[in-house]
């Protein structure tokens, strides 16, 4: 049976077109931040240290934000005994798995 494409399928907008949505929320976002009331606001808050995420983001835009590296360490050995076990006792309730099979079968239709 042939699938049903709606008719106004692959209409959206288009390539390199902003959402309107989204571009008005930016306007607005940059209407409020420009007050001097707010910037005034903002430097009373962070002199007083009570705004430490504004902190932490203008010094991430001012200076760069860090590198992060996480450092993967060699799984401890009795980790990698669990896991086999959880394997083998699940392909003795389930039977073995066939990792070639295609998960995939919608292909019917």
């Amino acid at each position: 049976m042939a699938k049903h494409i709606p008719p106004n399928a692959g209409k959206g907008r288009g390539k390199g077109n902003v959402n309107k949505t989204t571009q008005a929320a930016r306007e607005l976002s940059s209407d409020l931040l420009a007050r001097p009331a707010y910037r005034r606001s903002l430097q009373k808050r962070l002199d007083a240290g009570k705004a430490p995420h504004m902190e932490v983001l203008l010094h991430h835009y001012a200076y760069g934000k860090p590198k992060e590296t996480v450092k993967v360490e060699e799984q401890p050995a009795e980790l990698k005994v669990m896991i086999l076990r959880s394997r083998a006792d699940i392909q003795a309730i389930n039977g073995p798995v066939d990792h070639d099979a295609d998960v995939d079968s919608d292909d019917d239709e």
